[in-house]
């Protein structure tokens, strides 16, 4: 209803500078453990451990472009789209399974 998407704008108008600094700390960590776990670019790209790595950070950009359509649009004055939203919410539930994926999986720099 127009009403819920409504209300799903101001949420998104208010919730945005609270993501966008949790996203700033987590890339920031993200990126210390990886190079941690990871130890080269060798490892990166070349184990099982890296390519799911790889994965996780492309479904977290996809996520990023998702929030940040949005985000213009309700900068702009426009209502966010649903389906936008819905993707989003979806590429996150996709990221927490690799994450756990992740953690079962043994890290190249113990190899």
């Amino acid at each position: 209803s127009p009403a819920r998407v409504h209300a799903l704008g101001a949420v998104i108008g208010r919730f945005s500078p609270w993501a966008l600094a949790c996203a700033a700390v987590a890339g920031v960590s993200g990126g210390v453990l990886a190079w941690l776990y990871v130890g080269s670019l060798d490892g990166l790209f070349g184990t099982f451990y890296g390519r799911l790595l790889l994965a996780k950070l492309a479904l977290v950009g996809a996520i990023g472009g998702c929030g940040f359509v949005n985000w213009q649009r309700v900068r702009a004055g426009q209502p966010p789209r649903v389906p936008v939203v819905q993707a989003e919410a979806a590429l996150a539930v996709l990221t927490i399974a690799v994450t756990a994926w992740l953690t079962e999986t043994e890290h190249p720099a113990n190899d």
